[in-house]
């Protein structure tokens, strides 16, 4: 399996942080598991397939609008090289199984800069069209977030299957970035694995970031403690073409959801987005 990773890790990842949905309901609360559950179901997994219908990366995104808009990262549908000829979105009936290829999707806007994009449900997996209504996540405010509030993140990372999969964290800080007003990213210590990029980030119910495993530009071109230990590519060796997993301690990066709000009203009014940046 393949992961769009865009840039460097942004700090690191660990295996420490990575929960199993088996293990994700201990403890919750009833709102929390609802919350969960409603999210969950809104979560996508976007495959960049080539002209034999072969995976050629997998990300992870999120509905954000029922007529079928998906919110991910830039890197997660990057058209510029001509590396893929469609976007396949898997959606999950169950989480106990891998997401099941449904429809194709387009770009409908972008911004590489930020590393964010939308992208529209356009039919079926035969070309057809289709009028489902999708479940969403509701919109936060990613400017109201405190250092410590909690955060959890839900995405289909390439390590511990093909599932949809929770892991839960708190908002460690924020990051200003050169040209970009306000809080650019959202620190937190919540695992951010590869194929999780472009999912979402819930604090309260509600959307608040992206996880995205690329770089800040604040110290960001390493990561730490890191050892070639999981298969990632599929191809049945540990070896160097595999990601290399951090093992120590790390941050990762959120970018926060109200840097997405242009992309959105763009793709949901049908104008054409342009980047400021």
């Amino acid at each position: 399996m393949h992961t769009r990773s865009g840039f460097s890790l942004f700090v690191g990842i660990t295996l420490a942080g990575l929960y199993g949905l088996a293990c994700a309901g201990g403890g919750e609360s009833s709102e929390a598991r609802s919350d969960y559950e409603s999210a969950s179901a809104a979560v996508v997994q976007i495959i960049a397939r080539d002209s034999s219908g072969e995976e050629v990366w997998i990300g992870s995104g999120t509905f954000i609008d029922a007529s079928g808009l998906i919110l991910t990262n830039a890197h997660v549908v990057d058209e510029r090289d001509d590396e893929y000829v469609d976007l396949a979105v898997a959606i999950t009936a169950s989480t106990d199984l891998p997401p099941e290829l449904s429809f194709l999707a387009e770009i409908v806007a972008i911004d590489y800069e930020l590393d964010l994009a939308v992208i529209a449900i356009v039919s079926n997996l035969d070309g057809e069209a289709v009028d489902d209504r999708f479940p969403i996540v509701p919109i936060g405010d990613s400017d109201g977030l405190e250092i410590g509030d909690d955060l959890r993140i839900i995405g289909y990372p390439a390590i511990g299957g093909e599932t949809i999969t929770l892991t839960e964290g708190a908002t460690s800080g924020f990051l200003p970035e050169t040209g970009i007003e306000g809080r650019a990213w959202i620190k937190t210590d919540a695992a951010v694995l590869a194929g999780s990029s472009g999912g979402l980030a819930l604090h309260d119910g509600l959307l608040v970031g992206l996880p995205s495993i690329v770089g800040s530009g604040a110290e960001s071109d390493e990561v730490i403690d890191c050892d070639l230990i999981f298969d990632t590519n599929g191809d049945e060796l540990i070896d160097e073409g595999d990601t290399c997993l951090p093992t120590g301690g790390f941050l990762n990066g959120l970018r926060p959801i109200n840097l997405a709000l242009p992309l959105i009203e763009a793709a949901q009014s049908g104008t054409e987005y342009i980047s400021p940046y």
